[in-house]
């Protein structure tokens, strides 16, 4: 016995098939993942200073700060007090090192660098110069009066932006723990400000922030709340909020 199909009910199979060809393309198509977008990179930025052992300013030295992850590096030089600043890098683990002739190379490894805040590095060049061949003997010199050689300064100026007042407040903790005590702030335009430190004033911060702007009675208010402190400074985070900067009397 045979069984055949009319042209009408062939014709009716074919389009039943194709329609599930069709929708078991188009699932698959809608289970296919969707792709994430990449986060743009988030950067900080890095600042220090420099001294020898007896606690002098290092200019001119080479400063090179290198990527642990990407192994990616970039250089700069300390200025005529000793310091330097690199921005623009990427959050995550840096290696630090400082290189100037006379002096052995100082390496800092493992500096985590976080978003959002301004990571500061008070640098030592330890075991003093490196010392030098003598070349073939020579005659003595006749000697010739020196003058006493300069003290090592008991002073730094820091040129700091900070754009919150976590990020100021840290900023401040790190160089006090390094025996430095803030004297004066001096403002320089919104976020930015000149820093001025002694050595060993033992002075302690308070940070009060304020509307802007403010009056004359609010600052009078604030001094008198505060009998055992004086008023070093402001720091201008924009328009309308600023940092009044307060230090123990000594």
């Amino acid at each position: 016995m045979q069984f055949g199909f009319s042209a009408g009910r062939r014709a009716a199979v074919a389009a039943l098939l194709l329609g599930l060809s069709w929708g078991s393309a188009s699932e698959a198509r809608a289970q296919e993942p969707v792709p994430t977008p990449t986060p743009s990179p988030v950067t900080t930025q890095l600042t220090g200073q420099v001294e020898d052992e007896s606690g002098a300013v290092v200019p001119n030295a080479s400063v090179t700060v290198r990527n642990l992850t990407t192994g990616v590096e970039r250089r700069t030089v300390t200025n005529s007090l000793g310091q330097f600043l690199v921005s623009g890098l990427a959050v995550g683990e840096y290696q630090v090192k400082v290189d100037v002739a006379g002096f052995r190379t100082e390496v800092v490894d493992r500096v985590q660098l976080r978003p959002g805040a301004l990571q500061t590095l008070m640098i030592r060049l330890g075991g003093g110069p490196v010392p030098v061949p003598s070349p073939e003997p020579v005659p003595p010199p006749v000697p010739v009066p020196s003058p006493s050689p300069p003290e090592a300064p008991d002073f730094a100026v820091f040129d700091w932006k900070a754009s919150a007042e976590e990020e100021l407040r840290q900023l401040l903790e790190s160089v006090t723990a390094m025996g430095w005590g803030l004297v004066s702030v001096i403002p320089v335009g919104n976020q930015r400000g000149f820093f001025y430190f002694e050595k060993a004033s033992g002075a302690s911060c308070e940070i009060v922030k304020q509307s802007e702007p403010a009056t004359v009675e609010q600052l009078r208010r604030q001094i008198a709340q505060r009998p055992k402190m004086r008023l070093a400074g402001m720091h201008r985070l924009n328009a309308t909020e600023g940092l009044w900067i307060f230090r123990s009397k000594e």
